[in-house]
């Protein structure tokens, strides 16, 4: 221990692993690490003597959040008393306070006082030790007894940062510090440049009567003091405007400024003025960038007007000035009038715009619309400035709006925001996760719709389900998802779960995701009969699942047909690929079945089945024609197309045509042509069996010889074409000119 001068005055005495330690007035109180508190203090022998106490368990592990000292000198009992608060996990948590009495046998007692807002982070006792006045985490400000018997909360400072001071101003006013550098820290998004933004500001309250309040804030060039209906803007008057306004001034400002007045006046003396200032050029140029400076620095708008109308009177007598910085100041003059009308309520100064113009100064302006007009009217003003420029967007502004906390003002904007993608992922930073669902629905985008789906099951878990269900295309999306990704496959069991009535998808998506590995397995040519049947019972065990679902739903008979159905179709599936070793019928569809039984001869067996099915004649004479064609059964197709009869199929003969022709039975394809009714198709089905002659000799039988004119012009170029058309064109009717008429 020393004194002032740095002479020992008592022996050192030693502290183990001190945390936090305070002034007692002749002494200094520790908190340790070890769980304990003690005090040294200076006995009337002049010896320090400690005093350790336990600590109650609620002040934990970690070093208490605060900590303060009510002196022996001042405090009731005549001991001191050490205040402090444990440091707590969350913000939600309420906080206490703990007193330890250093006595004869030393004591800590937790006074039990639960305080909202989180941990105590600032305290400070009164001058007179009979108030505590104290900080929480979330900004409240509290005001006590020092028994902690009366506690008030008085109001909350709004901001993220902490007060990097608390004190008392005497016994009946508290003030506290907000530095500028603190907001920085407590905003990480903000930029390295950003310190200039924000003012020192000292809050100086009285806690017993707010409307005795006020603020001091420092910024610039600029001093000001807000109290509770007046606002004292103190000014530091620039260089330029002392040397045009001081009194007995000689400098070439003040001379200009005469001599304005005096040609005001029509006075001969302004002349005199004149032509000494012109005599020194450099002078002059001077004085009218004094008039300019000074015009800027002025809040009055006449005095304003007054001091570039002198400038102006200036440049009329010096060709050499440069008018950049007069046109500039006007600019700057029209920002800061709207700036200043009392609905916007910047009080800017000149310096303070130079130092934040261009994007810092557009970010304190919507920060100060934001956070203080009406939702409405920040909305509509802050739309109609942006309609007039291309390429501006909203999400940087809604940002700003959701962490001053105006959500609705923030939906209000993005609403306007042109570009969908901006909009939803906007939506996404704002946490309005049900809004921008909805707008990736109404974009079509699938992968807005998909980063909305990964954000909501990565957010949300199982309580997302629900909103994606509600929809048609998120629900599909999102089986697909959960089909493509097993971890999320969680999500869904445990939705349906708790909604029994959507479990169908479950077992439905179960057995696609059964049949897709099962597909797998076929195209690594892996399969032998005992493989096929067990994929068919584990495909057949999920399907008959779905089917027991569809059962319990109220309107699940839709469902638990279609579901039997395809039982049906996977049981008769196993059973032909066994019968005629043939894997290519598991996993086919209902045509496909159909079709390979007809190639294996079993075509009583398809005609079964396909009745069972209800497959409709027209796709049965379609399944018919390509497993004919495939089997290379020509007489067959000509039985299936009712060659020699009257009787028509099902199909039309253009599909006979094509099939034979891919086959490459053009012969056989061109007896099917003429039974065709449409002149132009049969002129196209000709020109696909290359049949150019026949198309010609039609198009005279039939007397359309405007087809057959574009018949001659498709066949130039190709000499062969045309020498058919040419002779299709010439060939003998057989039969009379007037057949044409009864057609």
């Amino acid at each position: 221990f020393y004194d002032y001068r740095g002479r020992t005055i008592a022996t050192s005495q030693h502290i183990q692993n001190p945390l936090m330690c305070c002034s007692t007035g002749n002494g200094v109180a520790v908190v340790m690490a070890n769980g304990r508190a003690a005090s040294l203090e200076c006995e009337e022998s002049g010896e320090y003597r400690a005093r350790v106490c336990d600590l109650p368990r609620v002040v934990g592990s970690l070093p208490p959040s605060c900590v303060a000292c009510v002196t022996a000198q001042l405090s009731d009992t005549g001991y001191t008393h050490l205040l402090l608060t444990p440091t707590l996990s969350s913000i939600a948590d309420d906080g206490t306070v703990v007193q330890v009495t250093f006595h004869s046998k030393p004591r800590a007692v937790d006074l039990a006082k639960r305080i909202a807002g989180g941990s105590v982070v600032r305290m400070s006792v009164s001058p007179d030790a009979t108030n505590v006045a104290f900080i929480t985490e979330d900004g409240s400000v509290y005001i006590s007894d020092v028994a902690f018997k009366a506690i008030s909360l008085l109001f909350n400072t709004e901001t993220e940062a902490i007060p990097a001071q608390l004190f008392w101003c005497g016994n009946a006013a508290v003030a506290y510090l907000h530095l500028a550098q603190q907001f920085t820290t407590a905003s990480p998004s903000a930029g390295d440049d950003d310190d200039d933004d924000i003012e020192t500001t000292l809050t100086i309250f009285d806690p017993w009567n707010r409307d005795h309040c006020f603020s001091m804030e420092l910024a610039t060039d600029v001093f000001g003091v807000v109290e509770c209906d007046v606002y004292q803007f103190l000014q530091v008057v620039p260089q330029e405007a002392h040397r045009m306004f001081q009194l007995g001034s000689t400098a070439p400002s003040a001379q200009l400024l005469s001599a304005f007045d005096e040609y005001a006046l029509e006075s001969a003396t302004s002349v005199r003025l004149i032509r000494a200032l012109t005599e020194d050029p450099e002078g002059l140029m001077v004085a009218i960038d004094d008039c300019v400076t000074s015009a800027g620095f002025e809040f009055d708008s006449k005095q304003q007007q007054r001091l570039l109308r002198v400038a102006s009177f200036g440049k009329s007598f010096c060709g050499t000035y440069d008018t950049e910085s007069f046109v500039g100041m006007s600019r700057r003059l029209r920002v800061l009038h709207a700036v200043r009308k009392p609905h916007v309520g910047m009080a800017t100064s000149m310096q303070q715009f130079l130092t934040l113009e261009g994007d810092r100064f557009v970010q304190r302006l919507l920060t100060e619309v934001i956070s203080n007009w009406p939702m409405q009217f920040a909305g509509t003003a802050i739309i109609d400035k942006f309609r007039h420029y291309s390429g501006l967007s909203y999400r940087k502004v809604a940002q700003l709006a959701h962490e001053r906390k105006r959500t609705r003002l923030a939906r209000m904007l993005l609403e306007a925001e042109p570009h969908a993608s901006s909009q939803v992922e906007a939506l996404l930073d704002i946490k309005e996760v049900d809004a921008a669902l909805k707008k990736a629905i109404e974009s079509s985008d699938p992968d807005l719709i998909f980063a909305v789906l990964a954000y909501m099951t990565g957010h949300r878990g199982a309580s997302a389900v629900e909103s994606l269900s509600s929809n048609s295309v998120s629900r599909s999306m999102l089986l697909e998802y959960c089909l493509a990704c097993d971890s999320r496959r969680s999500l869904l069991a445990e939705y349906y779960r708790d909604h029994p009535e959507y479990n169908t998808h479950l077992a439905i998506l179960q057995y696609l995701d059964e049949h897709d590995r099962f597909t797998r397995q076929l195209q690594k040519s892996i399969g032998s009969p005992p493989m096929w049947r067990t994929y068919q019972e584990r495909k057949m065990t999920s399907i008959q699942g779905a089917e027991l679902h569809a059962k319990d739903e109220h309107d699940g008979v839709l469902k638990e047909r279609l579901l039997r159905l395809q039982s049906e179709l996977i049981d008769e599936q196993t059973k032909h690929a066994e019968d005629l070793n043939d894997s290519k019928f598991l996993n086919a569809s209902v045509t496909e079945t159909l079709r390979l039984l007809w190639i294996h001869n079993r075509g009583d067996r398809a005609e079964a089945l396909a009745k069972r099915w209800k497959v409709t004649e027209k796709a049965l004479c379609w399944i018919k024609l390509r497993a004919l064609a495939q089997l290379s059964d020509w007489p067959a197709i000509d039985k299936l197309a009712g060659k020699g009869t009257k009787v028509k199929p099902p199909i039309s003969y253009d599909g006979f045509v094509h099939t034979l022709v891919s086959h490459g039975r053009l012969e056989q394809a061109k007896e099917y042509i003429p039974k065709v009714s449409n002149i132009e198709e049969r002129m196209e089905l000709y020109l696909v069996c290359d049949d150019w002659f026949g198309a010609a000799m039609d198009c005279r039988k039939t007397g359309e010889l405007g087809i057959l004119e574009q018949l001659r012009e498709r066949a130039k170029g190709n000499a062969r074409a045309m020498e058919q058309v040419d002779r299709g064109t010439a060939a003998k009717m057989e039969t009379s000119p007037f057949a044409s008429l009864f057609r």
